[in-house]
């Protein structure tokens, strides 16, 4: 079971079927989930960044887990070279008709 796109949020922890942790950095500026991940060992670090669009990301995903806290957040991403990324993406209404 995939989780809904609209559980997407910068600094929170998720987990695949695999038990791979993504942790989502932001995205780009045209709409692409940026994560790092980490393997199932959460003493493993998170290493490089990865991206993909919403859609792949939320169908990868099972599990909403643990909000990080914005120090280790600010650390991570200075880890895996995130400083271009935008921190929330605005998405447009959608119309009720």
């Amino acid at each position: 079971m995939s989780i809904l796109l609209t559980d997407i949020q910068r600094g929170w922890l998720y987990t695949t079927e695999s038990d791979q942790e993504r942790l989502v950095l932001g995205w780009t500026q045209d709409g692409r989930v940026v994560y790092t991940m980490r393997g199932g060992n959460a003493l493993n670090p998170f290493t490089g960044r990865q991206t993909c669009s919403e859609e792949r990301f939320a169908n990868a995903c099972i599990r909403k887990q643990l909000l990080v806290d914005d120090d280790a957040l600010s650390t991570i991403m200075r880890n895996t070279n995130a400083g271009d990324i935008v921190e929330h993406l605005d998405r447009p209404a959608k119309s009720g008709n």
